[in-house]
């Protein structure tokens, strides 16, 4: 039997958010993201691992077995226990459950120390079922940014026993810490598809110059710049990294030498 039921509706702006935040995670969908991270062990519907969670946090303050709050631990433990229960049962959307444990932990605070932290960090775990990329936002930092109005909005649920403009509150914080990441990430892929076109229009140019010089191999730095319509600053740049890359070697000077290519060079 569950007693542990929090009060709330679904609002037409918490509809709203999820519709954005859907959107914005369909954006980036075809992404590489990493699954690598700390919280990917944990499962959100284990009070073991929220435990464990919290021992990693502690550890370098105490040794001991972490237990709740030693005033009332007994009590403490019958309220996690029902939290996790619902957490076990709910068929809620996981964005909305991830709110509604931010709002429960709070009020219960189950431990002497960092609950707003692990609140936050839970959340992570619970929304990494929903979408892993979740595991590599800052929401907490958006939160302290916002603290007044978050300890306002979360006072007045308590009060109200009503979760329903908190739910509002945090899905705001998590859409603008998506559209964040989002614009950072669409960043970094614009940077690297960049990259990509700079190196292969590089190893085009190293073709170019390494197909001339085995036609000849006395051809000049002039010469080189005019085939290859590239500027002469350029060729040399060139040349000096086919240097360093132990594929190029010049034999002689600059005017009575000539230009020798490493036996190794992959010519594809």
């Amino acid at each position: 039997m569950n007693l542990f039921q929090p009060n709330y509706i679904i609002t037409p702006k918490t509809i709203s958010y999820i519709t954005q935040i859907s959107e914005l995670l369909a954006e980036l969908k075809h992404q590489d993201i990493s699954t690598s991270h700390q919280l990917q062990k944990y499962h959100y519907t284990q009070e073991n691992d929220l435990l464990s969670l919290y021992q990693s946090l502690m550890q370098d303050i105490s040794d001991d077995d972490i237990i709740y709050k030693k005033e009332n631990t007994k009590k403490v433990s019958i309220v996690m226990a029902y939290l996790f229960y619902w957490l076990q049962n709910t068929q809620e959307n996981l964005l909305i459950v991830s709110c509604l444990f931010v709002y429960l932990f709070e009020s219960i605070s189950p431990f002497e120390f960092e609950n707003k932290k692990i609140a936050f960090l839970w959340q992570k775990v619970i929304l990494k079922e929903y979408r892993n990329v979740f595991l590599f936002m800052d929401t907490q930092t958006l939160v302290k940014q916002h603290q007044e109005q978050y300890d306002a909005v979360l006072k007045d649920a308590q009060n109200r026993e009503d979760a329903t403009l908190f739910i509002e509150f945090i899905l705001e914080i998590l859409l603008d810490t998506l559209k964040k990441y989002t614009k950072e990430s669409v960043q970094k892929s614009n940077q690297k598809i960049l990259q990509k076109r700079n190196l292969k229009s590089n190893q085009k140019s190293d073709q170019k110059i390494l197909t001339l010089i085995k036609k000849d191999k006395t051809i000049t730095i002039k010469e080189l710049s005019q085939k290859t319509k590239l500027s002469e600053s350029g060729v040399k740049k060139i040349l000096k990294k086919l240097k360093e890359e132990k594929i190029l070697l010049r034999v002689g000077s600059l005017k009575g030498g000539y230009w020798e290519i490493a036996n190794h060079y992959d010519w594809q």
